[in-house]
């Protein structure tokens, strides 16, 4: 697919990511990836093609006689089934013994895995955290309101109504000041719930991602 084709469809794509997540409209579409567990369209477009070629090295796959393409006299649009295509993950594999269903299936996994980590190696260090976010967040959270776990994810990401820095940010006129309303001396940020001398709590902001419950209930308060 060529860059002009994917760009609307990824465009989609995190359109519908936000309304999964309840996150703003200037939540950085990496944040959204990394809540959802989803990976962009180009990455996941190469795994699966990555995965389809690994099937077709059966010689009862339909398409094992697309498999390898001799070079032809003329330069032609590079396809999945070149020998070193820049489309897919290339696996070394015994070349003295014929491909088996599970030597195939193996390499399918170890694809993903491949596909998987390499993306998430690209991504950028949060910045609430000021590193990367962790891979996983508890699945306690999955307990929790809808609207509980849109706030979250919004306070994981910097970017939430509930913080005064972030309403000074996009509407300074309705929202002049960005500080605390409780302590009145910092800016109202993600990082400033937990370090308010004015709220008494041991949590921190990698409980977020740990405990969303109990950040849960220090917003409730």
């Amino acid at each position: 697919i060529s860059e002009s084709n994917l760009k609307p469809l990824q465009t989609t794509q995190n359109s519908a990511l936000r309304i999964i997540t309840g996150c703003t409209a200037d939540t950085n579409t990496e944040h959204l990836h990394i809540e959802t567990k989803t990976l962009p369209l180009s990455n996941h477009l190469k795994l699966h093609a990555s995965q389809l070629r690994q099937k077709s090295q059966l010689p009862t796959h339909p398409l094992h006689s697309l498999l390898p393409q001799p070079a032809g006299l003329r330069k032609m649009k590079e396809t999945i089934f070149d020998n070193w295509s820049s489309k897919t993950y290339t696996i070394k594999g015994d070349n003295n013994n014929a491909p088996t269903p599970d030597s195939i299936s193996q390499n399918i996994k170890t694809i993903h895995t491949i596909a998987v980590t390499e993306c998430i190696q690209s991504y950028k260090p949060n910045s609430v955290l000021g590193q990367k976010a962790p891979n996983n967040i508890n699945k306690s959270e999955q307990s929790l309101p809808r609207r509980t776990r849109r706030v979250l994810a919004q306070l994981r990401a910097g970017k939430s109504p509930v913080l005064c820095s972030y309403l000074h940010m996009i509407d300074p006129k309705s929202h002049p000041s960005p500080l605390c309303p409780l302590c009145k001396s910092y800016d109202h940020t993600t990082s400033h719930l937990f370090s308010c001398q004015k709220i008494n709590t041991t949590l921190n902001v990698r409980d977020l991602w740990d405990d969303p419950v109990g950040v849960a209930a220090l917003l409730q308060q």
